[in-house]
């Protein structure tokens, strides 16, 4: 068996010694005299006594309860803060006016209603300037007893900033359901309007929102994204993506924006979707007008009757296009590739001012200044002032 040097035994005790008493070492156990100061998280411990640090809802965030005015008078929110509806609230006029900055007001789940003999008046209004404000969780309504409406779910003035309005159902309103002005960072996400003879919801960015039935147009933004619309106006933006529009409105567009990614306009009588640049996305016209007008089109199809299923102006590349009718033309633009279309129009299939390139025509004709690498399977000669490596008709 080996043998331990006393010495380095002797050593190792007091080493483990010292640690011990530099790691395990203890403050004194008895609480402060009463008379001392303490400064810092242990202040409340300067008694003695023990008290809890934790702070409530209320602490963190004061909200002051909002119940029925008398008389259905209109309420003034004219101090910042958090403010909650105790119950549904009822209205002969405007309902509740914001005048101060940093204010939430949450409908915690209850109804904002007209009753009156006649329609008016708004049911949230933002007046001038007010800026940081929280609108969420509730709904706004016609009146049960008498059924009259608000002119407008919530309105505001052209110079309220940083507005955001969620988680609201607004229906019938005799004008706009939620109008905010389209600049100063105001944002409308994941409401829904039903039945408003203006605008269903008017903001700068309009994010998860459903509009049934708004006679004007549907949705009036800068920024759409996943927004769904059915009824006789459509979606009006600069950016418009993940959206679908079914409109049955007299001449109007299913979806109008500078740029479209990954969107559906559908049509009754007006375009599909009329944009700058349409990229993957969808768009039809049931009766006389254009599936897709727009400069670029791209990985699109385009569907109309009696007109032209993808019209651009620059140009058309890895889209598809049908059109069915007596008239019309599968599609049209300066240049074309890679495209196919689906046409029992004899006259066009496929027009271009300049270049068709590597597309294929199922009925009508394929025409342009040059035509490279194209085929026809049904309806009229391809025909071009220049022409390569074209596949004739079988």
């Amino acid at each position: 068996m080996m043998k331990m040097n006393p010495n380095f035994l002797s050593a190792s005790i007091g080493l483990f010694a010292l640690m011990s008493s530099a790691t395990f070492a203890q403050g004194p156990l008895t609480p402060p005299a009463s008379g001392d100061s303490v400064i810092g998280p242990d202040a409340a411990l300067s008694t003695g006594t023990p008290v809890p640090f934790m702070k409530t809802l209320h602490e963190v965030e004061p909200r002051m309860p909002i119940s029925q005015p008398a008389s259905a008078a209109a309420i003034t929110i004219n101090t910042s803060g958090s403010y909650y509806l105790t119950e549904n609230l009822f209205f002969l006029e405007n309902g509740i006016s914001i005048a101060a900055d940093d204010v939430t007001l949450d409908l915690n789940g209850f109804a904002v209603t007209h009753e009156n003999l006649v329609d008016g008046g708004s049911a949230i209004i933002l007046q001038s300037g007010v800026s940081n404000i929280t609108i969420r969780n509730g709904s706004i309504a016609e009146g049960g007893l008498l059924g009259t409406v608000f002119n407008n779910g919530i309105s505001s003035s052209s110079n309220v900033t940083n507005v955001r309005v969620t988680d609201l159902h607004v229906r019938n309103c005799a004008n706009q359901g939620i109008e905010l002005p389209k600049t100063g960072g105001t944002i409308v996400k994941r409401c829904q309007v039903r039945s408003t003879t203006g605008t269903g919801i008017e903001a700068e960015i309009v994010s998860q929102c459903t509009v049934n039935e708004a006679d004007s147009s549907a949705i009036d933004t800068r920024i759409a994204n996943g927004c769904e619309v059915l009824g006789p106006g459509g979606i009006l933006a600069e950016v418009a993506s993940h959206c679908r529009s079914t409109v049955d409105g007299t001449n109007a567009a299913g979806l109008a924006a500078d740029l479209v990614d990954d969107c559906e306009g559908d049509s009754q009588s007006g375009k599909g979707i009329a944009g700058l640049l349409v990229y993957n996305s969808r768009g039809e016209c049931a009766s006389g007008d254009i599936g897709i007008d727009a400069e670029i089109v791209y990985r699109s199809f385009g569907q109309a009757v009696n007109s032209t299923g993808i019209r651009a102006d620059h140009g058309v590349a890895h889209s598809m296009a049908s059109s069915s009718g007596l008239t019309g033309t599968g599609i049209r633009g300066q240049n074309v590739t890679n495209c196919r279309t689906f046409s029992n129009n004899l006259a066009a299939g496929i027009l271009a001012d300049q270049t068709i390139s590597f597309s294929h025509g199922n009925g009508g004709s394929i025409t342009g200044v040059t035509v490279i690498g194209c085929s026809q399977q049904l309806g009229a000669p391809i025909t071009g002032t220049n022409r390569f490596f074209n596949k004739p008709l079988p």
